[in-house]
């Protein structure tokens, strides 16, 4: 059997390499000019694999299946979900300190984390698809799967039983891309690409406030090291708002080091982790 032309399954797959072989800076970019993942690519393949194998018998689709899914993995970076599968639980515990020591294979291969993270996600989502359209036409990939000696484990985050259980938990892909990745997207496209007029208005709003709390927190009595005056901790931090990484972002923005200092010096449990805002590459401040 010829397998049929399949140009927005194509595209998907020349994505994903593309975005692979590029470094973390490029691809931050390239992210968000396809930051309208389901439109662009999770839509049209989806439609394009059901419209194909609805006209092809049982052994034809087994054919396209196995085809689609080899393609499929083949771009999935196994080291990164590797390497986050064996510091998850570390990080989840450890937060922030963690995190700074956390990602030595993503360091190694120029990834930055955020950005590995959503295209681990978004590889997961396809195969999500095309798991459901199995299903929908009684595509046994499981049995699939077993023959070709494939352990989704070695390329998903996630537990793959939670494929085998019905597919419960899942939430459909392009929901979740919607209301959990376009903030990050819109975030990082203000980041990348920052507007100095709405910049300089931003902190001009907030300036009265931020500078209120750092004199609350210069008054208040240091929790982590007594013997240190709160004075002279914001005084030490207080530079990082200042100086800035190689993307041209401070290291801190004023309302992440009120929140770092915070949790780190007056036991502000209610406080988020702070991570510094580091790039790949970067030994330290």
């Amino acid at each position: 059997m010829n397998i049929p032309e399949t140009k927005a399954f194509d595209k998907c797959i020349d994505m994903f390499i593309e975005w692979k072989n590029r470094d973390h800076s490029e691809q931050s970019k390239q992210l968000i000019r396809d930051s309208k993942f389901d439109q662009l690519y999770l839509g049209p393949c989806k439609r394009e694999l059901r419209k194909i194998i609805m006209f092809m018998d049982e052994q034809e689709r087994d054919k396209l299946i196995i085809v689609t899914i080899k393609e499929l993995l083949g771009t999935v970076d196994k080291g990164y979900v590797k390497n986050r599968r064996k510091t998850r639980s570390d990080y989840e515990d450890s937060g922030y300190y963690a995190a700074m020591t956390l990602d030595e294979y993503l360091i190694r291969e120029d990834r930055a984390y955020a950005y590995s993270d959503l295209m681990s996600q978004f590889q997961l989502y396809l195969f999500i698809d095309i798991w459901h359209i199995c299903r929908e036409y009684k595509i046994q990939i499981e049995k699939i799967l077993k023959d070709l000696k494939i352990d989704l484990n070695d390329y998903f985050t996630v537990d793959a039983r939670r494929f085998y259980t019905g597919n419960k938990g899942f939430p459909k892909p392009e929901i979740k891309i919607r209301t959990e990745y376009r903030p990050f997207f819109e975030n990082t496209k203000t980041q990348l690409v920052p507007s100095p007029q709405i910049q300089a208005k931003e902190a001009e709003q907030l300036k009265p406030d931020y500078e209120k709390e750092l004199a609350e927190i210069r008054n208040s009595e240091n929790k982590f090291w007594k013997g240190l005056p709160m004075e002279q901790v914001v005084k030490h931090f207080e530079v990082m708002t200042i100086r800035k990484n190689k993307e041209g972002m401070p290291y801190l923005t004023p309302e992440q080091l009120v929140s770092f200092l915070k949790k780190g010096f007056l036991n502000g449990t209610d406080q988020p982790v702070q991570k510094i805002n580091c790039t790949r590459g970067e030994k330290g401040l």
